[in-house]
């Protein structure tokens, strides 16, 4: 494979384009952080050797998240690729993912992730409505600590993460959450109930992450009206189109009364260490 440097992001970003729908974060992390390193998200991309249009792209963050979307590439290519990097998981289309980690021989590696999910989309024209009392608001409107043990809940229950790290994490995510404006916080005659929001968005398109309800008060449909609320604002925002992937039943039945419909498959393979690769 080639080493693609940051004259190529033009062109590394219209294949993203194309195949936008598994490549939100490679895109949003290309757009947001660049290919010059200096934060944990900046990225780099590797090619398939043909000159002409892109076939085949291997992205991976500074931090080690690789972000593949394959056809063509030989497994010798991709271990030559990512030799001697170190890696934290894998995510993406379902397929490429599984082929890369059957490459790098870590398909028998401790993980605390490892989910194939379906993948969601709608054009937000066929967003349903929703008939509510309930608003959402803002992340920076509610006590930090209750948001922070939300987010440290969502991390252990739905990725996976390990009690001694998901702390930090939870804190390092509401603040950037909350310095974003990404996601919010749907209210109850002003009692927080659930919260939602945007981990990635490229262009008019937004990619749907952080969907937690506490359990106590789940079944109320809280979840599904915070998303509908979200997206009903984002589109006055200017986007258009949405999407998500998920593996809970209840909430994929939620998801689908939104609007949602299925298109694919989608991994999340997250290592339970970070992995140094090697091919001697």
């Amino acid at each position: 494979m080639i080493r693609l440097d940051p004259n190529d992001q033009p062109m590394i970003e219209a294949f993203l384009t194309e195949h936008l729908d598994t490549s939100m974060f490679p895109m949003s992390n290309l757009q947001e952080y660049g290919m010059n390193g200096g934060h944990a998200r900046a990225m780099t991309f590797w090619r398939d050797t043909n000159a002409g249009p892109i076939t085949d792209l291997l992205g991976i963050s500074d931090e080690g998240m690789v972000m593949p979307y394959l056809t063509l590439i030989s497994d010798k290519d991709i271990m030559a690729a990512l030799n001697e990097r170190t890696v934290i998981g894998i995510i993406g289309e379902q397929t490429s993912c599984r082929r890369v980690q059957r490459a790098l021989d870590l398909t028998d590696t401790d993980l605390h992730l490892d989910k194939d999910e379906t993948l969601f989309a709608m054009y937000l024209s066929h967003l349903s409505s929703v008939n509510t009392d309930l608003s959402i608001r803002s992340f920076i409107e509610f006590p930090r600590d209750v948001l922070v043990g939300w987010m440290h809940d969502y991390l252990t229950e739905t990725l996976g993460t390990p009690g001694d790290d998901a702390f930090p994490m939870a804190v390092q995510r509401f603040d950037d959450f909350a310095g974003k404006g990404s996601h919010v916080v749907l209210v109850d005659k002003d009692t927080p109930v659930a919260m939602t929001g945007f981990n990635a968005q490229v262009g008019q398109t937004v990619q749907i992450g952080g969907v937690y309800t506490p359990p106590e008060l789940r079944g109320r449909g809280y979840a599904r009206t915070a998303i509908a609320l979200h997206l009903e604002q984002a589109t006055k925002s200017g986007a258009t189109r949405a999407l998500l992937f998920a593996d809970d039943p209840a909430a994929i039945k939620a998801y689908r009364a939104v609007g949602f419909t299925d298109i694919g498959q989608y991994t999340l393979c997250i290592f339970s260490k970070p992995m140094g690769i090697s091919n001697v």
